[in-house]
């Protein structure tokens, strides 16, 4: 009697862990409005100093989201712009109110003058959470600020070598044609 009122509560207890669901930081349970937010790309390897960075802000729902920002901070190398002209290490957009399954994308030119950085993307609005994205940010290895370099050096080096052998050439012909005029002056 005694196993088989323990399996009864242990069943009992089962299915009412079952039946009720756990919402651990789900903000829609309690009603509040949801933010996503990506970047593209994740990771910017930049082959030059500058690339750009597209930003996908949204409103999941269920209500409006008021006064909707997205914030960026840049650290190490990263520096950011929206024109190419005035460049910083923050930015702030402000969205306003952004309507249920209301879709924004922005675009910032990001600058790098080191070898490493990073973005933190944060959206935030008066009645929901902030969600927050980051982008790593790093100057490739063959940039063509060092690779444009390159390839003059090596078209100075082997112009030098050409022109180098050409010479040798000509000298060593104009020789050989004097020592046969010299033996032909003999004979």
């Amino acid at each position: 009697m005694g196993i088989v009122l323990m399996f009864l509560l242990l069943g009992g207890f089962v299915l009412a862990n079952v039946n009720v669901q756990t919402h651990k930081g789900d903000t829609n349970l309690q009603g509040y409005t949801q933010l996503w937010v990506t970047v593209s790309p994740q990771k910017l390897n930049l082959t030059s100093n500058v690339g750009v960075v597209s930003i996908f802000v949204a409103n999941l729902g269920p209500g409006v989201a008021e006064n909707t920002y997205v914030s960026l901070s840049a650290t190490g190398c990263s520096l950011l712009s929206t024109d190419g002209e005035r460049w910083g290490r923050n930015l702030t957009f402000f969205l306003g109110n952004m309507p249920v399954r209301y879709t924004k994308t922005l675009s910032v030119i990001v600058r790098c003058n080191g070898t490493i950085g990073s973005i933190i993307v944060t959206a935030l609005s008066d009645n929901c959470d902030p969600v927050m994205a980051s982008i790593d940010v790093q100057l490739a290895t063959n940039s063509p600020s060092v690779s444009t370099q390159l390839p003059i050096t090596n078209l100075i080096v082997t112009a030098t070598i050409v022109l180098a052998l050409i010479f040798l050439g000509v000298y060593l012909v104009r020789r050989r044609n004097e020592k046969r005029k010299r033996k032909k002056k003999t004979k």
